[in-house]
């Protein structure tokens, strides 16, 4: 028995397929939602069912500071 990829909705054969975040996935198929990296089972983050890597997780859904994570604004903000 075969089932779908939940990334691309084709046939996962018991073969080739991932079990990630308890979905069938192809391994290619197995990426950042942002910025399409592909990423390794067990160390993804997930919003909303959908898998991301640490860092387009934390820049999108972590906490909002000054700078927001980002060592450019820590700078141009120390420089006023």
């Amino acid at each position: 028995m075969s089932n779908p990829c939940a990334g691309c909705n084709k046939t996962v054969y018991h073969a080739e397929q991932l079990v990630a975040m308890h979905k069938y996935w192809h391994k290619p198929c197995f990426k950042c939602n942002g910025c399409k990296k592909t990423l390794t089972p067990g160390k993804q983050n997930v919003h909303e069912d959908k898998p991301y890597c640490q860092t387009c997780y934390g820049s999108q859904f972590g906490p909002k500071g000054y700078s927001s994570g980002n060592p450019s604004a820590v700078n141009s903000y120390m420089k006023k």
